[in-house]
Parts: C-alpha cells; structure tokens; sequence
C-alpha cells in the first residue's frame, strides 16, 4: 500500500472516488471539505494499491500531535471501494496509514467512522482494521432515526400537532430562502441555547449554492405567509439528515416541526433513501444526554443509531 498527502492536485481524483464509494457521502466532496480549511490543518490522505487503484481515503486534520478524521465533519472515517477489499487489505490500509502519520510526529488518532445508515453497502471493516490495530472505542452517541420503509412509530402528541399545524392554517414546503431561516435559527439557538450556529448565513448560502441537490430547506409558513420553522436536510442517497431545526415561538405552539417532519416522511426521495437522522442528543462540552431533547426525537419516531469514537495511541 501507498500512502500519499492530499494536495489540491488530487481533487478530482478524489471526489471521483467519493462518488462511487461505498460508504462517503457528499461531504467528503473536497468543495464541502475545503470551505472551512482556514479552520483546519488538512492531513487528509489517498491509499492506493500495487496497481495504482486506491484501496481508501481518509478525511482528517491535525490538531498539534493528533490526527483526527475529522473535527470539520459530522464523521470522517476511512471511505472504502465498491470493489472487493478483504479484511486482510483493510488491515493493511490501516496499518500503512498508522506507519505514515507515525512518521510524521503523530502520537494519537481519533477516529469517526461513518454510521452505518450512511453507506450504500456494508462498510464496517474500517472499525475491524483499526481495532485490530490498536484502536479503543473512546465514546458512543445515540442519534436517532425515522426508518423511512417501515410504519411511523411518532405518538399521539405528535399527531394531533400535525392536525393542530393544519388547523392553523400552515403549510410545510421546499424553499430557498436560507437567509430568513438562518435568522430564525440564530435567534433560535441564542435564546435556546446560548449557542450560535456552526455555519454561518454566507457559510449556509455557499453550501446550498454548491450542493443544491443535498441540501435542501424544507420550511414551515404561517397562514399569512412568513417562515415560522423549518428543517435543513442533508441528504445523501440512503438518509437525510437533519443539520438544523428552527422555530419562531409562535410555530412551536402550532406544531410547526412535526408538520415539517410529516411533510419530509411524505416525499418521494431517491431510490435508496430509508432514513431520516435527527442526529445525536448529547451536550458536545460534556458528552452527556439530553434528555429533553432525546425525547423529542423519539416522539417523532426516531429509533436509536450510534454514532461512535476510537482513540489510538502511537
């Protein structure tokens, strides 16, 4: 195996592969990668085989002596081939990218693999290989996801929150207007959470612009027309994930999100969709459980996925 450093001359190689691997979703596309690189050192790498053809590529940046796949993304871990990879050429990936950052200074790696309701064909050999290698599991999360094929598990409440939106007079549709939700969800989280969001309103704006096919606005209106939730999907061709949800206070005494939800469960998504995640529902300072907010994910119909962390010492 052949461990080569990212450089912008890859790119279109690496996305080409992004394409048509079995586990990476959009967002291991360099142009979503690459428009937070101010924030972070890349040490992202290719792994290519004795023929040339690459057998894996990590996502990752370094954080002084660590190595992590990746603090920019919501999971990095290592994206792997359609094409047959055995567990013995996965331990080899591993182990040739273990040698490389070693040689390099690095004295940990911390791990993200992507959840498996991602990948478009099993792809946990990644866990086995870095396991094998020496890699503890450091932390799990539980999100929480709506199974798309299979029968709403939402209660009562929710349901007669979908009836009451409807009374009210709201209507749930796709839009393009980022710019009214993200103040909503400014004011939103401040008032919430004392937290701003991650992406800024340009940040949010490029994005969508870059990706308008997998980030979509799915936006709850009022009788009289003006925005009073919505939900940001990111969706990839087996889930959608949901990276904000915001309301006014008057569209969470209307339902205004399970309206949201509901409009989102109805839609005629791609071939392969069968997810909706809410994503996890633990406090990032603490890694504690929200409870409040697992709950509301459950009530929806979310079922619990993990999301989980491996921390390797060198």
């Amino acid at each position: 195996m052949r461990v080569e450093c990212y450089t912008p001359e890859m790119r279109r190689r690496w996305d080409d592969f992004v394409s048509t691997s079995a586990n990476a979703t959009f967002l291991h596309r360099r142009d979503y990668m690459d428009y937070h690189s101010d924030r972070f050192e890349d040490a992202s790498l290719m792994v290519t085989d004795d023929s040339g053809h690459i057998a894996a590529l990590l996502p990752a940046n370094r954080e002084g002596s660590a190595i992590v796949s990746h603090w920019g993304l919501t999971y990095g871990g290592l994206l792997l081939p359609r094409r047959h990879l055995p567990p013995v050429a996965a331990m080899q990936v591993a182990r040739a990218i273990i040698g490389h950052y070693r040689g390099e200074g690095v004295k940990e790696i911390i791990y993200k693999p992507v959840p498996h309701i991602y990948h478009r064909y099993p792809s946990e050999i990644d866990v086995y290989a870095f396991v094998m290698a020496g890699a503890r599991l450091e932390s799990v999360s539980p999100s929480a996801a709506i199974a798309l094929r299979m029968p709403r598990l939402h209660n009562e409440s929710v349901r007669q929150a979908v009836t009451k939106a409807l009374r009210e007079g709201l209507t749930a549709v796709f839009s393009s207007d980022f710019t009214t939700f993200h103040r909503m969800l400014r004011e939103c989280l401040a008032e919430r959470h004392s937290v701003a969001p991650v992406h800024s309103e340009a940040e949010l704006n490029m994005l969508a612009g870059r990706f308008p096919d997998n980030i979509r606005l799915v936006a709850v209106t009022d009788k009289c027309g003006e925005m009073c939730g919505g939900v940001v999907l990111y969706v990839t061709d087996r889930t959608l994930h949901t990276q904000y949800i915001a309301t006014t206070c008057e569209g969470r005494r209307v339902g205004a999100i399970p309206l949201a939800v509901d409009f989102i469960c109805s839609q005629k998504w791609g071939p392969d969709a069968e997810f909706v995640d809410f994503g996890t529902s633990v406090e990032p300072s603490t890694g504690e459980l929200n409870p409040g907010l697992s709950g509301q994910k459950y009530s929806l119909g979310g079922r619990s996925v993990i999301y989980s962390k491996y921390h390797l010492n060198l």
